[in-house]
Order: structure tokens, then sequence, then C-alpha cells
């Protein structure tokens, strides 16, 4: 197409505008998705505060760690509840972001569940053997300000994962089950797993005692979580987790025995500590050091 010489320089400025137009709404739009990025939900800004203290006094290995808040297990049982998943296979909802907008298929029933789950659900964590702990957003709405018994339940998964439990109690069972039938190995499996439990508590008041949390947070910690979930009962042959009064006896003696111990004033790096809202974690990264540090209080 042939334009007459006196349109250019009209037509030149009209597109020049909207170029300028676009980059300034391009970076408008990218600033502000910068801004939304780097927005950390409180729940992780509670919980960063409190790894942050845990690492400063305590050796958490040289692994990276992968902290995610989800919607818990309430939400496999709403899910199954309403009919949008098969019985049984549910888990999916469990891993739902609490803090993002459910979009695509069946997303009202999706928002919904997200929603209840966090206004139903109680007390929920749990750590996978590859350095992975989960809690659940109505975890944060329970404890409320209760930050110690959040303290508590961070270091007792932790030491979960600096203890390789899964990995330590399928091998003690490999080893102590191997000639044993299907009842006895089951209840070996359910010992090994309590057993795992008190000693968690145990490294995990070690290493809240080391922060300088009052040496009673941990028996305080677990009355306020068996309370609020109503769970006074007692333990049980095919139970994971022992009863309430055999966990408080367990772990109230073992405050009077720390009571006495001298505290490890030693202090460490704590590494890095980065939010990623896409995929709903926190990524700790500890200083690797080349000697292991002594953990005889362990």
């Amino acid at each position: 197409m042939i334009i007459k010489k006196k349109c250019l320089p009209y037509l030149l400025s009209i597109i020049f505008g909207i170029s300028n137009f676009y980059l300034i709404y391009k970076n408008l739009k990218k600033d502000n998705f910068s801004e939304v990025k780097i927005e950390m939900p409180q729940e992780y800004k509670s919980l960063k505060t409190i790894l942050e203290r845990l690492a400063k006094y305590n050796y958490l290995g040289n692994e990276t760690i992968y902290f995610s808040i989800n919607s818990g297990n309430y939400a496999n049982w709403l899910a199954e509840e309403i009919d949008i998943c098969d019985q049984g296979d549910c888990t999916f909802f469990k891993g739902l972001n609490p803090f993002k907008k459910q979009l695509g298929e069946k997303q009202h029933e999706k928002n919904e569940i997200v929603r209840q789950s966090y206004l139903l659900g109680n007390i929920e964590a749990s750590a996978s053997p590859n350095n992975n702990i989960f809690i659940s957003r109505a975890s944060f709405k329970v404890i409320d300000k209760r930050k110690d018994v959040l303290a508590f339940i961070v270091a007792h998964e932790l030491s979960h994962i600096l203890d390789d439990s899964s990995f330590v109690n399928s091998l003690q069972e490999s080893k102590e089950g191997f000639n044993l039938n299907k009842k006895n190995r089951e209840l070996l499996y359910y010992e090994i797993s309590r057993n795992s439990e008190m000693d968690a508590d145990k490294k995990a008041c070690l290493i809240l005692f080391n922060a300088n949390y009052p040496i009673k947070t941990c028996t305080e910690s677990i009355k306020f979580v068996y309370k609020e979930s109503g769970d006074g009962q007692e333990t049980k042959k095919d139970s994971t987790h022992p009863g309430f009064i055999e966990r408080i006896d367990s772990i109230d003696q073992y405050e009077k025995d720390l009571s006495i111990k001298m505290k490890n004033e030693q202090t460490f790096d704590i590494g890095s500590i980065s939010y990623d809202p896409e995929m709903n974690f926190i990524k700790y990264e500890p200083k690797k050091l080349r000697v292991k540090p002594s953990i005889e209080n362990f």
C-alpha cells in the first residue's frame, strides 16, 4: 500500500505511542506480579521465624528441607463425602494449596473443601523421608498465638528427618520381624512407630532447650495437641502413636533429665530460607559444614 508523505509522520507517532503504552503496561504488570510473588502468608512468616531460631542454636543437618502448608486430611474426607473422588483414593485434596484460588473443573467444590478444611480441621503435621514437612493450614488457626506449640511441632517433624525415622523404622521391622507371622509383624510395626514418636518428642525437646524455650514447652505442647484433638485414650497395640498418659510420662521424665544438663551454647549459621508461592513451600538450605558438630546431647 502506498502512503502519502504528509500522513507518514502521524502514522509513525501513533505507532510509537502504542508501543510506549504497551511497554508501560507490560512493566507495570510485571512489577505487580513481582509484588504478589514475594508476599508471604502469615502462616509461613511464623514458620520462618521459628525455623530461624531453631537453626541458630541447633545443627539441622546438611540437607535441604522443604516446609509446605496444605489443606490437610480433612480435605480428603470432604472430597469423599461429596463424592468427587473414588472412595479411598482422595489423597489429592489434602495437598491443595490453601492460599490459592482453585480453578478448572469442580472449582466451586474444591474451593469449598479448602475453606471448610481450614475452618473444621485440626492440628496435623507429618514428615516424609525425602525431606518434606507438611503442616495443615488449620493447625495455625487452632494453635493461634501459642507459637511454642508450633515450635514443638516443627522440631518434632525435623527430628524424624534428622534421624531418618522412616528408613530406620523399616529396617528395624525387617530385622526383627523377618520370621514373624502377619499379625505379629503388624504389632511390631506399630510398636516401633510408637517408640519412634517418643524418640522424636525427646529430640524435639532438646532442640527447643538449646533454642532457649522454657523446659516445660514439650509437655505443655503435647497436652495442648491432645486436648485440642479431644484424644485422651490409652496406648493401643494397633496404634502408630502412644496414648496420652504414656506420652506425657515419657516426655515429663526426659524434661527432668534435661533440666540438669548443661545447655549447648553453640550457635550456627542458619543458612537461607526462601519462599516459593507457586510451589507453596519455604525452602531451608543449611550452610553445609565440612565437619559435623558433636551430637552428644542428642
